[in-house]
C-alpha cells in the first residue's frame, strides 16, 4: 500500500517561519536526547514542541525521518506503511527488504512486523524517527507494536515522540534504565530574555514592567506570546490582552473543544477559584469524582497544573481561567455570586480566612464578610494584615454603618489608617447597634470590640492601667470560650497576653510584666502572629534595659530586629520596641554610631503611627544620644518636648520615672548635682536602684562621701541589675579613693570592671570624664591582671577633661573648619558629615585633625567642651 501523493507533506519536517527564536538550551537538550532510544516532548497545544524539534533537525547532522500522525494512522498497515515511507524519504533504507518497498498483500501481520523490526535492527546508518502528534494514536494494535519495538530498541533507531498527552506506550523500563530524555512544559516555557527576543522579532518592544505583565499572563506559553505580539502590533492596550478574542478562540478550539461537556462545565464552574482541590471542586460543582477529573486534565496537558508531586491542589493557566470566567459570566451570570458564596463558606470551614474573605467580597456578601472579619481581628497583627485590609477596603462605604460587624470592619480600616480618635467612635456606635450577645457571632463581636478598644483607647494613648484592666477582662472571657465558638481564640489570647505585659511594664510591675510578655511570645509563635511575637520580644528587651541586664536586653533586641528583618516587617510599628532597646544597649556599650542608626530607624518607623509610650521611650533614647555627644541643652529640649507632646490621658508611672532619671543624668553632666539631690532626697525610701545610684553620684559630686557610699551600697543590694552594679561599684571606688583607702578603691573598681567586661558595659567609665576615673583605671591595669585588656580599651575610650589652653592665633579656624566644628556636638560620623557637606571623608578627617591641633585636644568631646567655653558653638 503506497502512500498517496497528498501524504508526502506528512513525511517532511514542518517549514520554519521567519522570525523564529532559536533557543539553544532546548536544541542542545534534544541533541543530547537523541543519543538515547526515546526522546519524549510532552506539552499542551501551542507550547512549541514541533517548532523545537524542527529547528533542531534543521541544524542537526543526524539523519531525520519525520512523520506527522493522523487519526487514520491507528490502522496498523497504514501506520507502518507511513513509517517506512518516512524512513525511505530520509534515505535511511537500502535497496532491499520491506523497508525498501512495503507492499504486503494481506496488510501488516505479526510476521511482517517481525521482519520490519529485524530490518530496523540491521539499519546501515543511524536515523532519528520523529513521530509528531503522537497523541493521535489510541490504545490498540499500533501502540502494541510500538511497545514490542521498545522492549528491545534497535541500536540505530532513535524515536522522538511529540505529544500533547502522556503517551500510553510502556516507557517505564527505559526510564528506569535512564534511556528516556523528557522535555515537558516547564522546559518549553519561555524565559524573560527569550520572550523579549520573540516579541522583538515581531517588532514589539516592551518595558520591563510590560514584559513582566505579559509573562505573568502567558506563563511563558509560546502561542500566548505570539498572540500577544499580534495583539500589541494593533496598537491596543496591554491590559486588555487577557480578554483578546484571539486568545479566547485559540484556547476554545485547541483545549476546550474536544473535552466532554460535563468536564467543560466542571472547568467553567471551578474557574472562579484561583486554586482548586477535589473537595473544594465538589463543594462548588457537586461532582463526586473531582480528583479524577483534575488528574485527567493535568495528564492531558489541558492547561491544568498540579501543585506538588502528588497534587491535591491544582490551578488553571491564567489565560484559560480568564476564558472560562468570561464564559461563565456570559452564560450564567446569576451563578457567579453563588459559586463565590459557596467557596467562601468552604474556606471558612477550613479556617483559610483570607481566601474566605476574598470570595465573600467577590460574592458581594458584605454581612458574611464582616462576620468573618470580626472572628479574625488578630489578622491585623499578622503577616496577612495587608491582604486582610485590602479585602475590607472593598466593602462599599454605604454598607459600613448597617450592622455592628460592618461598623467594626470600618473601625479596623480606620485603625490601619492611624485615625485612632474615630476608631473609638466606631466602637461606641457598634455597641449601640448590636443586640445582646447571642451565640458564636455575639461572643466574637464582644471580644473583638474589647480587643480593639484595648489597643486603641488604652495602649495607643498610653493609659497603661486601663490597658491592664481591659486585657484582664479579655483574658477572662477567653478562658471561658471554646475554640469551636471562636476559631481565632489562640490569636486573641496572644494579643491580650502581650498587651497586658506592656501595660504591666509601664505601670512598674516588672516581674508580672516579664511573665506575661514571655507568655505572649510563646502564644504568638504558636498562633503564627509574627508581629505580636516581635513586639513582645522587643518589650522584653526594654524590660531588661530597665533592670540593667544588658546582655539579656541585647539578646532580646537583636532577636526582635532579626525576626522583623527576615519576615520583611522591619518598618512595622511592632518592631519599634526592639529597635529602641537595641539603641539603648549600644549606647551603654559606647557604640554611639550604631545606637544612633537604630534610633533613627525606629523613629522613621514610628513617625507614621505613633504610640504614646514608645514616643516617650524614643525621647529618652534621643536625650541619651545627645548626652553621649555632650550636647546637654539638646538633651533637655528633647525631654521637655516629650513632656509637652505627651497625650493628656497617658498614665505610665514607670516611664515617668525613667524620664526623670534621664533628666537627672543630664543635670549631673551639667554640674547641677544639687538639682538631682532636691529631686530624690525626699523619696530615698522608695527609690528604684537606678535612681538610688544616680542620687549617690550627685552626693559624691557635692562631696558628701559617706552618704554617697551608703547609697551606692543600697543600690547594689537592692538590684541584681548589672548596669546599676557597675555604677555603684564605681561610685564606691571614687569615694574610697577620695578618703585615701587605696586598696578598697582598687577592689571596688575591680568589681565594677569585672561586671562591665561580662556585659560589655563601657558608658559609665567614659561618661564620667573624670581624671580620677582614668587614674584608677590605670592603677587597675597594673594591679589586676585578669581584665587588663578590657581596662586598656576603657582607657583608650575615656575622655580626660583638660584645662583650657590660653587663646592664641593658632586657634583661629578657617571657614570650612568652623563648618565641621558645628557638627561635633551631634552623633554624626565623619562619613555622614562628609555626605552632608558634599566633601570627601578624608577632607573631614583632615579638618578634624587641624581642629584638635589648634585646640590642643585629642578627642571629639574635648573639642566640643573647649569650643563651648569660647562661644564657638
Amino acid at each position: 500500500m503506497t502512500p498517496q501523493r497528498g501524504h508526502a507533506a506528512r513525511h517532511s519536517r514542518p517549514r520554519l517561519t521567519s522570525g523564529l527564536v532559536l533557543r539553544r538550551r532546548l536544541t542542545d537538550h534534544v541533541d543530547a536526547g537523541v543519543h538515547r532510544p526515546v526522546t519524549l516532548v510532552c506539552a499542551g497545544p501551542g507550547w512549541g514542541k514541533t517548532v523545537l524539534v524542527a529547528s533542531w533537525a534543521a541544524t542537526s547532522t543526524d539523519r531525520v525521518a519525520w512523520l506527522t500522525l493522523r487519526p487514520e494512522d491507528n490502522d496498523r498497515t497504514l501506520f507502518w506503511t507511513h513509517v517506512v515511507a518516512a524512513l525511505r524519504a530520509s534515505g535511511a533504507t537500502g535497496s532491499g527488504g520491506l523497508l525498501a518497498e512495503l507492499e504486503p498483500a494481506g496488510g501488516v501481520t505479526d510476521a511482517v512486523l517481525t521482519q520490519i523490526l529485524d530490518e530496523l535492527d540491521a539499519l546501515a546508518t543511524p536515523v532519528v524517527l520523529v513521530l509528531d502528534d503522537f497523541d493521535e494514536l489510541e490504545p490498540g494494535a499500533v501502540l502494541d507494536d510500538l511497545d514490542e519495538l521498545l522492549r528491545y530498541p534497535p541500536d540505530r533507531l532513535r524515536l522522538v515522540l511529540l505529544t500533547r498527552t502522556e503517551p500510553t506506550v510502556r516507557l517505564h523500563l527505559l526510564r528506569a534504565a535512564g534511556e528516556v530524555t523528557e522535555i515537558r512544559t516547564p522546559d518549553l516555557t519561555f524565559r524573560s530574555d527569550e520572550a523579549a527576543a520573540l516579541l522583538h522579532s515581531r517588532d514589539v518592544r516592551l518595558t520591563a514592567d510590560e514584559l513582566s505583565f505579559i509573562l505573568h499572563q502567558t506563563e511563558g506559553w509560546a502561542a500566548g506570546l505570539q498572540l500577544a505580539a499580534a495583539f500589541l502590533r494593533q496598537g491596543r492596550r496591554i491590559e486588555e490582552f487577557p480578554t483578546d478574542h484571539g486568545v479566547t478562540d485559540y484556547l476554545t478550539r485547541e483545549v476546550l473543544a474536544d473535552l466532554p461537556e460535563d468536564v467543560r462545565q466542571f472547568l467553567v464552574r471551578t474557574s472562579v477559584l484561583d486554586e482548586v482541590s477535589a473537595d473544594l471542586a465538589t463543594a462548588v460543582t457537586g461532582e463526586r469524582y473531582s480528583q479524577r477529573i483534575l488528574e485527567m486534565l493535568e495528564r492531558a496537558n489541558a492547561f491544568v497544573h498540579g501543585l506538588g508531586s502528588h497534587p491535591r491542589w491544582f490551578r488553571y493557566h491564567p489565560l484559560l481561567r480568564d476564558v472560562l470566567r468570561n464564559e461563565l459570566a456570559v452564560e450564567s451570570p446569576d451563578l457567579v455570586q453563588e459559586l463565590h458564596r459557596t467557596a467562601a463558606r468552604w474556606y471558612a470551614d477550613q479556617n483559610t480566612v483570607i481566601e474566605s474573605l476574598r470570595h465573600a467580597a467577590a460574592a458581594r456578601d458584605w454581612v458574611y464578610l464582616a462576620q468573618q472579619a470580626v472572628c479574625w481581628v488578630p489578622l491585623m497583627v499578622s503577616a496577612d494584615r495587608a491582604a486582610f485590609v485590602h479585602v475590607l477596603q472593598q466593602i462599599p462605604g454605604s454598607e459600613l454603618s448597617t450592622t455592628p460587624e460592618l461598623l467594626l470592619s470600618d473601625a479596623l480600616l480606620l485603625f490601619n489608617a492611624g485615625d485612632y480618635a474615630t476608631v473609638a467612635a466606631r466602637i461606641t456606635a457598634a455597641r449601640k447597634l448590636r443586640a445582646e450577645p447571642v451565640g458564636r457571632e455575639g461572643l466574637a463581636l464582644d471580644i473583638a470590640l474589647l480587643t480593639i478598644e484595648a489597643a486603641v483607647v488604652s495602649r495607643v494613648r498610653g493609659d497603661m492601667p486601663g490597658l491592664v484592666a481591659a486585657t484582664t477582662d479579655v483574658l477572662g472571657r477567653l478562658s471561658a470560650t471554646r475554640f469551636a465558638d471562636l476559631p481565632a481564640l489562640f490569636q486573641y489570647r496572644a494579643i491580650a497576653l502581650n498587651n497586658k505585659g506592656v501595660g504591666l511594664l509601664w505601670t512598674g510591675q516588672i516581674s508580672r510584666a516579664d511573665r506575661y510578655l514571655w507568655a505572649g511570645v510563646t502564644a504568638a509563635r504558636a498562633a503564627g502572629l509574627i508581629l505580636v511575637e516581635i513586639n513582645a520580644i522587643g518589650h522584653l528587651a526594654l524590660l531588661a534595659v530597665l533592670r540593667g541586664s544588658l546582655r539579656e536586653a541585647y539578646e532580646h533586641a537583636t532577636l526582635a530586629v532579626e525576626l522583623a528583618e527576615r519576615r520583611g516587617v522591619r518598618k512595622s510599628l511592632q518592631s519599634v520596641a526592639g529597635q529602641l532597646a537595641l539603641a539603648l544597649v549600644e549606647l551603654e556599650h559606647n557604640n554611639v554610631a550604631e545606637a544612633d542608626r537604630e534610633f533613627r530607624q525606629a523613629v522613621d518607623t514610628h513617625r507614621a503611627d505613633p504610640e504614646a509610650a514608645q514616643v516617650l521611650v524614643a525621647s529618652i533614647v534621643e536625650a541619651r544620644l545627645f548626652l553621649a555627644a555632650a550636647d546637654l541643652e539638646a538633651a533637655r529640649v528633647a525631654l521637655r518636648q516629650a513632656r509637652r507632646d505627651a497625650d493628656p490621658l497617658m498614665v505610665a508611672p514607670a516611664l515617668d520615672r525613667w524620664h526623670r532619671l534621664t533628666e537627672s543624668e543630664v543635670d549631673l553632666a551639667s554640674g547641677h548635682a544639687e538639682t538631682v539631690v532636691a529631686r530624690y532626697r525626699r523619696h530615698t525610701d522608695s527609690l528604684l536602684p537606678a535612681e538610688t545610684v544616680c542620687l549617690a553620684r550627685a552626693e559624691l559630686a557635692l562631696g558628701n562621701l559617706d552618704l554617697a557610699e551608703a547609697l551606692a551600697g543600697r543600690a547594689r543590694s537592692a538590684s541584681p541589675g548589672k548596669l546599676v552594679a557597675v555604677w555603684a561599684w564605681t561610685v564606691t571606688a571614687l569615694v574610697a579613693d577620695a578618703q585615701g583607702h587605696g586598696n578598697r578603691s582598687v577592689d571596688a573598681l575591680a568589681s565594677a570592671v569585672r561586671i562591665a567586661q561580662r556585659e560589655g558595659i563601657r558608658r559609665p567609665f567614659v561618661s564620667l570624664g573624670d581624671r580620677r576615673v582614668a587614674t584608677l583605671l590605670e592603677r587597675q591595669r597594673w594591679l589586676v591582671r585578669d581584665n587588663a585588656n578590657f581596662v586598656a580599651d576603657l582607657l583608650a575610650e575615656t575622655t580626660v577633661t583638660r584645662a583650657a589652653p590660653a587663646a592664641s592665633p593658632d586657634t583661629d579656624l578657617s571657614e570650612r573648619e568652623l563648618e565641621v566644628l558645628r557638627y561635633l556636638p551631634t552623633v554624626l560620623t565623619a562619613a555622614e558629615i562628609a555626605d552632608d557637606l558634599h566633601v570627601s571623608v578624608n577632607t573631614v578627617k583632615a579638618h578634624l585633625r587641624s581642629i584638635y591641633r589648634k585646640f590642643d585636644v585629642t578627642r571629639r568631646r574635648e573639642a566640643v567642651v573647649w569650643a563651648r567655653e569660647r562661644g564657638l558653638i
